[in-house]
């Protein structure tokens, strides 16, 4: 069974537009929507894979934004408890207490380091996690079927589906043999339905 890929950069588009985009899509036969998405059956080359790549980034519904230290340095310096630390340090100065104004910030310095060295080695530890768990797809590149990541699913991507395969992205059907798809997650339904290609094209989410 094949699948084409349709996902698109649509950040500017409302839901309505969307739909409007997907329908059209499904009143296109296979010959038409492989070409207007300049693609084949036999899948894209290696190199026109990563030029889309790299033209319409991951096929992710959110990038996580790397984080870098000094984020979380201003992070640990929000902490209510440095706030105290701090005026206190600010009352003793105009006190003329400089020493004991100097033992607090120091600290405060301490408090606020510890925290950040805590947040950012648990940050560091979760990317690391991150990037050893991520689910599979196979593709289509140059009529060879290849395992990738499913975020390096790309616009033209032939997609094969298996049984218990996740559909890593809005595709719509080329070829079908008994595909049943769980859909639970959006419509509440306790059992697989069974997608079938008609006339027009089917979009399966």
């Amino acid at each position: 069974m094949k699948v084409r890929n349709l996902k698109e950069a649509v950040k500017s588009f409302s839901d309505k537009e969307i739909l409007t985009e997907y329908k059209s899509l499904s009143e296109l036969t296979s010959h038409e929507l492989l070409k207007k998405l300049n693609t084949n059956i036999n899948g894209l080359t290696e190199e026109e894979a990563t030029n889309r790549l790299n033209k319409y980034g991951y096929n992710v519904i959110k990038e996580e934004k790397i984080k870098k230290w000094y984020n979380f340095l201003i992070e640990s310096c929000k902490d209510p408890f440095i706030y105290i630390l701090s005026v206190l340090a600010i009352i003793n100065l105009c006190l003329g207490d400089a020493l004991g104004a100097l033992i607090i910030a120091i600290l405060a310095f301490i408090s606020t380091t510890i925290r950040l060295v805590q947040d950012y080695s648990a940050y560091k530890f979760d990317q690391k996690l991150k990037s050893k768990i991520y689910t599979v797809a196979n593709i289509l590149r140059s009529n060879q079927t290849k395992e990738i990541k499913t975020k390096n699913v790309v616009i033209g991507d032939i997609v094969e589906l298996n049984a218990s395969a996740m559909i890593p992205a809005d595709v719509l059907l080329l070829e079908t043999n008994d595909l049943f798809v769980n859909q639970s997650v959006f419509t509440g339904e306790s059992v697989p339905v069974e997608k079938r290609l008609n006339i027009n094209l089917q979009i399966v989410f």
